[in-house]
């Protein structure tokens, strides 16, 4: 079916455009560092029973369980890990404009590496998009915002690079061969958890959940929910979307949460839209509208 690929990136947007407000509430309840590893390893529990259930073959070379397993680190691990630190150190809305970087860096990954080239259009179409990102996020009030020496910069660019990383690795994969994406998906999480586990055991940051869940069963159920949506449906359908689309494209499609994130926020809390975010929106959707145009 023609636009597979895009429209299976969007709905991956959509996904992990649901998920953060779900794992903010846990976040608060639990904690960041508890949050990112039980989530990655509660969708692995996850996934695991949704190949066996669905009977899914486990058909992977070792090549490709490599390319994933590098992609589990440096997406996931190295990835969320600086994109966390970023969120504490310069706040959310300088750590989205440096992510914005991912599809450009994503870009220039692909081309390095393999050799994946973009038709005028398509570069077009990412510039337009990224530009409408970068309206809806700069908008809002800056009155108590400090200005951001560059040097603070570093996690979320390392956290965009990760995420550009993580994407190539995974196309690399298809490359070498057909993949079931759930596979791909599942294979990417543990090594990502556990090793991050095992690191934030050692330092004494990271809590043993069964004990932790067994006296907050609430929290348990927001990161239930949040995992569903975020790490299995929202990995899932990224990975199967970089089958059938150039990473570029697909970085620049996952890169409009901000933008749906907004329409989200205006449901829940009734958030007004100003005109500069309008705009941003309006611009977004042009510049996603090209990717489209351009398959």
């Amino acid at each position: 079916m023609r636009f597979t690929g895009e429209i299976l990136a969007l709905l991956t947007t959509i996904s992990w455009s649901i998920s953060p407000y779900i794992f903010t509430k846990a976040r608060h309840r639990i904690g960041t560092i508890q949050l990112n590893v039980d989530r990655l390893l509660l969708a692995t529990v996850i996934l695991g029973a949704f190949l066996l259930l669905a009977n899914i073959p486990l058909v992977i070379t070792w090549k490709q369980t490599a390319y994933m397993v590098l992609s589990g680190i440096t997406g996931l691990m190295f990835g969320d890990y600086c994109l966390f630190r970023a969120y504490g150190e310069i706040g959310p809305r300088h750590t989205m404009l440096v992510m914005s970087l991912s599809p450009a860096i994503t870009s220039i990954l692909a081309w390095i590496i393999y050799g994946e080239t973009l038709p005028l259009i398509s570069i077009i179409g990412i510039g337009i998009t990224i530009s409408g990102i970068l309206l809806v996020v700069m908008d809002g009030n800056h009155s108590n915002e400090q200005r951001v020496e560059i040097k603070r910069l570093k996690f979320a660019f390392l956290a965009a690079v990760g995420q550009a990383g993580g994407i190539v690795l995974s196309k690399m994969a298809y490359l070498d061969g057909e993949l079931n994406g759930v596979l791909a998906a599942f294979i990417r999480m543990p090594v990502a958890g556990i090793s991050f586990g095992i690191a934030m055991y050692i330092l004494r940051r990271y809590r043993n959940p069964i004990k932790l869940y067994r006296r907050d069963r609430k929290s348990f159920q927001l990161l239930t929910l949040g995992a569903v949506f975020g790490p299995c449906i929202g990995m899932t359908l990224s990975v199967v979307s970089i089958m059938y689309i150039p990473v570029g494209l697909a970085s620049t499609i996952f890169a409009t949460s901000p933008v749906i994130m907004l329409f989200i926020s205006h449901f829940l809390y009734r958030d007004k839209f100003s005109f500069k975010t309008i705009l941003g929106v309006i611009i977004t959707v042009l510049g996603v509208s090209c990717l489209f145009l351009c398959r």
